[in-house]
């Protein structure tokens, strides 16, 4: 039975046992979580998932499930949780009684989109922070209804068991009234097949890079050659970088790409590039 390296779980409801079983392979997975889904949650084993991004429905108490996946996913290097619409029912928080082995030997990207700052919310916060011992980035963008800086304040205090992990914390994306120039966060997603971008070198620097912004991802990076002036455009000009996170597409020369892409040259010398799919 072929496996499969890449699922995207939105709103099928009717899943047969052969596709349930060929998602224990899966390196990179996307699943909007749905009431049908739940009951298979604790049945399947995530030998080789790195890459998870986690969306519950308005309708679904998540947590148990959630805490499942982490159990099954013991190579997870990458966590992502999206709750930005604000209408998810808050995760119903127990204390697992025993910790996922993804936290103790192999987190090391945690976000969470759309965070609130609820009590439950919280208690995850504070556990994954507390024993994600390879942890290096924690990117938290916060819901416009809570109070902002109460809650970063309360963020920034939570123990972290990674000493050299960075926290950063963001309303997601930041506008003026007429343009982008207090863009913090920008994430491009190119899917395999799509046409590469046509560059042409801009005649100013764009005031987000020069100013603002802290955090550029790339998903679904194939190193095509106008790929490559825009990213080394983006990284030659962003002055406060502090985060650089690119998914390499499969089809492309990992080992090369990844090269290529460190010996760029970075005007923020303090950036990190990660580089999760490997």
């Amino acid at each position: 039975m072929p496996c499969l390296d890449v699922a995207g779980l939105t709103y099928a409801h009717n899943f047969g046992d052969k596709f349930l079983r060929s998602l224990s392979f899966v390196i990179h997975l996307e699943l909007h979580l749905i009431k049908s889904v739940v009951a298979c949650c604790n049945t399947i084993k995530f030998s080789r998932l790195i890459e998870f991004y986690f969306s519950p429905d308005n309708l679904v108490v998540w947590l148990e499930p959630f805490m499942f996946f982490l159990q099954n996913s013991p190579k997870l290097k990458l966590l992502t949780i999206n709750t930005v619409s604000g209408r998810c029912l808050p995760p119903s928080w127990n204390q697992p009684s025993s910790d996922p082995e993804c936290l103790s030997s192999h987190l090391e990207i945690f976000r969470w989109r759309g965070y609130g700052g609820r009590g439950d919310e919280r208690q995850l916060v504070t556990y994954i922070l507390a024993n994600s011992k390879c942890l290096k980035t924690v990117e938290i963008s916060l819901l416009a209804t809570c109070n902002l800086e109460e809650t970063q304040k309360e963020l920034e205090s939570m123990p972290r068991i990674s000493q050299s992990s960075q926290l950063l914390i963001s309303t997601k994306m930041l506008w003026s009234s007429s343009s982008n120039i207090q863009l913090k966060s920008l994430t491009i997603h190119t899917k395999t097949g799509g046409l590469p971008p046509s560059w042409n070198q801009p005649s100013a620097i764009h005031e987000c890079l020069s100013s603002h912004l802290e955090i550029f991802g790339w998903r679904g990076y194939g190193g095509r050659e106008d790929e490559k002036h825009l990213m080394t455009y983006i990284l030659a000009n962003s002055k406060c970088l502090k985060t650089v996170e690119i998914s390499l597409l499969a089809t492309c020369n990992l080992k090369d790409s990844q090269k290529e892409l460190e010996s760029m040259p970075r005007i923020s010398t303090t950036s990190i590039g990660l580089f999760p799919l490997k």
